[in-house]
């Protein structure tokens, strides 16, 4: 009746009787129907898969990325260590250019004392001589050794043999009998060998 009609609140006179059109979602007020649930179902899945593709392509994105970056780090690894050891090398080829012209310095200081051998109170020879073991000193901090010679067995690795003394000794074939010129070593390389006279063993007739 038209008494009922306007008794009742404006809300429930303008509400709408049906789901916008188009929607797949069941009407309000009545169970959905096998295709409606189905095509919801359907909508669902088709989510669902292409969520598990976008996740699938993060996971390879961040695998190939994370790939890269080890062979970067590596790349960047071996890089520091080649030119860590390129770095040593060129200091020890300087070092070792230095020294070779040192060292005939050194020597001149050798032969100056010993010919200075009968003036060893006199105020040059003492000079001298400070100055060759001062000198001698820093080189061997530095890493230069000598050159074992005598009493020692011939090594043509370290030594360079510029006479031969024959002796009827057997035993002493082969041994360092005399250093002409020190050698020296740097670093665990020859830097020059040392020139000797070496004992040849022959028999007596």
């Amino acid at each position: 009746m038209l008494e009922d009609r306007v008794d009742k609140p404006l809300e429930e006179q303008t509400q709408p009787s049906s789901a916008p059109e188009g929607s797949s979602r069941p009407k309000k007020g009545r169970a959905p129907t096998k295709e409606e649930l189905k095509k919801e179902l359907e909508e669902t899945m088709q989510e669902r898969d292409k969520l598990k593709e976008e996740v699938e392509e993060a996971r390879s994105s961040y695998a190939a990325l994370l790939d890269e970056a080890s062979r970067i780090k590596a790349d960047f690894y071996n890089y520091r260590q080649r030119a860590e050891r390129e770095i040593k090398r060129e200091r020890q080829r300087g070092a070792e250019d230095i020294l070779i012209q040192l060292l005939p310095v050194l020597d001149n200081l050798e032969r100056a004392l010993m010919h200075l051998g009968e003036l060893d109170d006199s105020p040059m020879a003492k000079g001298i001589s400070m100055i060759y073991k001062q000198l001698l000193q820093s080189l061997n901090e530095a890493g230069l050794q000598p050159i074992p010679t005598v009493g020692q067995r011939f090594d043509p690795a370290l030594h360079e043999a510029v006479g031969v003394v024959v002796t009827d000794d057997a035993e002493r074939d082969g041994e360092i009998l005399e250093e002409i010129e020190r050698g020296f070593t740097f670093g665990g390389k020859v830097l020059r060998t040392a020139k000797v006279k070496v004992a040849r063993y022959f028999a007596k007739p």
